[in-house]
């Protein structure tokens, strides 16, 4: 996975992720991907995940984390 931080036209943050394709294997593997956003100076983490339907992700989803109403 490529990570990176740039400046948008607009003068604004962007964080970049680049999946590879064995990135996407993994994900398909039902192997979430989690990013550390600290190195881009905002606190937290993003979860890359894939499912067959969004459906799928909300119930794969509800296995680990509390989803709100």
């Amino acid at each position: 996975m490529i990570k990176a931080g740039a400046k948008g036209k607009d003068g604004q943050p962007v964080v970049i992720l680049g999946l590879s394709e064995g990135n996407l294997g993994e994900l398909r593997k039902k192997k979430p991907i989690l990013v550390d956003l600290e190195p881009f100076g905002i606190k937290g983490q993003v979860v890359i995940m894939w499912g067959e339907t969004e459906e799928a992700i909300t119930q794969e989803l509800a296995q680990h984390i509390k989803l709100p109403v």
